[in-house]
């Protein structure tokens, strides 16, 4: 499982298995431990194997159980040099990994901004929409884009425009009404376009706001501002449930994002890379227990990220995790079946 890759930060070439991957950008210190990572036969002695184990992506630590006592274990002393848990399950732009799929999606993302239209991101759950959008925001405000990025998920018409204003700079006061933060929304608009500083509204989970709200939504796409286009307005939601944003909102659509799982390359990139990241200094996985990661996630990322995390947990006396852990650790996940 030979890897290779560039210094500094670009793209990368990793060889793996003889076959050339497209992989992430990372920095010049990651890229040095990448010939580390490709020798399967370097002998890890010293992991350790508890009852439970849980990992905190923040502090480096995993929580331990033995018995009915629970502490704080470094994660170092589970594999040496681990700098954290390589398979966080929250949400890191840092640890954004950038497949085929992701890398046409931010494209047209891209294009949306310059050219100020809407546009709509279709995925699977888990293929990674709220951190491509998360991932989109922090590079829209690096480009000193006014960006408002909401989830409609459980909020009324009145928070949608709270948080839209407020993070527009608009002047809001808590006893604003609905009526009042809209104006100040569209005003807000005007002047960004009147200065010609792209507006960009980002909205995760539209599927799963209510018909009044997406109402709202619907309104803020007809604000007469002083030309066409005075926003670029991105919704996110599974193509299952698309048809919940009614056809009034869909017409207004100009272009449409689909976000597709992994291939098998892809997710053998991300799990390197993660490694890497993480600050591994050999090889946590076999090539076997890769694939089996692959077809038992349909290249999900969130089902790949999860996976790799248990099997890493659950396979920690092993000196490389095989394709047998990978099976006892989906065996684990997976939802009990209904009789």
């Amino acid at each position: 499982m030979g890897l290779a890759a560039s210094e500094g930060r670009g793209r990368t070439l990793n060889y793996v298995g003889g076959k050339v991957a497209i992989g992430h950008s990372i920095d010049s210190n990651a890229s040095k431990n990448l010939g580390k990572l490709g020798m399967p036969q370097h002998k890890c002695k010293h992991r350790k194997s508890f009852d439970a184990l849980r990992a905190d992506p923040f502090q480096g630590h995993c929580l331990a159980n033995f018995g009915n006592t629970q502490v704080k274990v470094d994660m170092d002393q589970i594999l040496p040099g681990l700098q954290k848990t390589p398979f966080s399950s929250n949400y890191e732009t840092a640890m954004f990994f950038e497949g085929v799929s992701h890398r046409e999606a931010l494209a047209r993302l891209r294009f949306l901004r310059d050219n100020r239209r809407m546009g709509l991101i279709l995925g699977d759950s888990g293929t990674g929409k709220s951190l491509l959008l998360k991932v989109f925001e922090k590079e829209c405000r690096r480009q000193c884009c006014s960006v408002a990025a909401v989830n409609l998920l459980g909020i009324s018409p009145r928070e949608f425009y709270w948080q839209v204003a407020s993070q527009l700079d608009a002047p809001v006061r808590l006893e604003d009404d609905q009526l009042r933060l809209f104006r100040q929304v569209s005003d807000r608009i005007a002047v960004n376009q009147l200065q010609n500083s792209s507006t960009v509204v980002l909205l995760d989970d539209a599927h799963q706001a209510d018909p009044d709200l997406l109402s709202q939504v619907f309104r803020l796409t007809q604000i007469d501002a002083a030309g066409p286009n005075p926003l670029t307005l991105v919704l996110a939601s599974t193509e299952s449930k698309s048809a919940q944003l009614g056809e009034q909102l869909l017409g207004q659509i100009d272009l449409r994002i689909d976000l597709e799982a992994w291939d098998e390359l892809d997710t053998t990139g991300y799990l390197q890379l993660a490694q890497v990241e993480a600050g591994c200094q050999q090889p946590l996985f076999h090539e076997d227990a890769i694939s089996e990661i692959y077809q038992l996630s349909s290249g999900i990322p969130r089902r790949v990220n999860r996976l790799a995390d248990y099997s890493l947990l659950n396979g920690a006396s092993s000196e490389l995790i095989d394709a047998e852990t990978i099976r006892t650790a989906f065996a684990a996940l997976s939802p009990p079946c209904r009789a």
